[in-house]
């Protein structure tokens, strides 16, 4: 995932209150279609069953029994197409697949609405008027992009003013012209709530991945820090457990480290852990999780490796840091202790041994590897 970048907050357009960089807008639709798909089933049920109630008026209203049969099936239909669609919401799995089938609804919706308005005999244009107004409504309540509700909600008004504007021969201009401001004014203000619900939820969106990053994260290098390793550590001893694979583990730390803060301070001393880690990560695979065990301790789990090949690395990496000359303190060396998973192994036991290799290490006379 991206990390998050204040910065990346004034790329948030106001309208349609999307992420400008698509690649942060893509991992933000993902994560908000994990979120839509717990409460959308509610949504659609209520709907379901609001559109059906209706039948009870129709009841009273509707004379003509063949027609108010008709209405019935129309309403039930609809209501067994929202049960459908809450079956397949389990199914789904991608953020467009979503959109589709959201998109479906939404058309469908109003087009058994103008069906049932076609039918009745003597209709209220008012009435009716609401009953569009509680579609547009429900079509920005359900997620979805903006310029889908935009463009639903204004198609299904203007095929209803065009079904009014046969069907309702008798009603006043001034009546007709009120109802076509009314749901204009209801289609604006809820494109305006909609961009402010999506900039807000995406600003949210930012801040948490923010607090996330750094709950994960190194301060000073950058890197994971220790509780993140330990849980990368955890799922990856679960993996060699079940599927028999090896992964080897690095512990590095730099000889003599505390001279150099004595000689030429603190802060110098945090450039040059932060300078390493450049180095380092230049050196390693994507797959690879590197870490800051603490103080100068540095930890790199390398997934799907042997023993030989964790040896390999750590012998380019003692290579590259003690031929790299570090601004203002020069040359300076570290201790590798190398390890690889071996059955029976927790958290524990493994960082024990790697930790114990790399006192050898540091025994043995410094800047050299030790591996086991």
């Amino acid at each position: 995932m991206n990390e998050p970048d204040d910065n990346k907050k004034a790329l948030i357009r106001f309208y349609p209150g999307e992420f400008a960089d698509k690649d942060l807008e893509k991992e933000y639709e993902e994560y908000e279609f994990k979120n839509a798909v717990k409460y959308i089933k509610p949504v659609l049920l209520f709907s379901g069953l609001l559109y059906f109630s209706f039948i009870i008026p129709d009841f009273f209203l509707i004379k003509n029994m063949f027609v108010y049969r008709f209405i019935l099936l129309n309403r039930f239909a609809f209501l067994t197409l929202v049960f459908l669609f809450m079956l397949r919401v389990k199914q789904i799995k991608t953020y467009l697949t979503y959109l589709k089938w959201v998109n479906v609804y939404e058309v469908i919706l109003p087009l058994f609405f103008f069906s049932i308005l076609m039918l009745y005999e003597t209709p209220d244009f008012l009435i009716q008027t609401f009953g569009l107004i509680i579609i547009i409504l429900g079509i920005f309540l359900v997620p979805n992009k903006l310029i889908n509700m935009i463009l639903i909600s204004v198609f299904s008004s203007l095929v209803f003013f065009v079904i009014s504007f046969f069907k309702f021969r008798s009603i006043p201009f001034n009546e007709f012209s009120a109802a076509v401001v009314y749901v204009l004014l209801i289609i604006a203000i809820s494109i305006v709530s909609t961009c402010r619900t999506n900039y807000y939820k995406r600003k949210q969106y930012l801040n948490q991945m923010k607090l996330m990053n750094l709950s994960v994260t190194d301060n000073l290098t950058g890197i994971y820090n220790r509780m993140k390793f330990n849980g990368e550590l955890e799922k990856e001893i679960n993996i060699s457990r079940r599927y028999r694979t090896e992964f080897s583990l690095i512990l590095f730390d730099f000889d003599d480290f505390k001279t150099v803060n004595d000689k030429y301070g603190h802060l110098m001393g945090d450039n040059l852990l932060i300078e390493a880690v450049r180095l380092v990560n230049n050196s390693i695979r994507v797959s690879d999780t590197f870490a800051r065990w603490g103080g100068e301790e540095f930890v790199i789990l390398l997934p799907h490796t042997g023993l030989d090949r964790a040896m390999e690395l750590a012998e380019r990496l003692k290579v590259k840091i003690c031929e790299h000359s570090f601004e203002q303190i020069g040359k300076i060396t570290c201790s590798f202790g190398v390890t690889s998973y071996r059955e029976g192994d927790n958290i524990e036991t493994i960082m024990q041994r790697v930790d114990n290799l790399l006192y050898a290490a540091k025994l043995k006379g410094k800047n050299c590897i030790v591996g086991g």
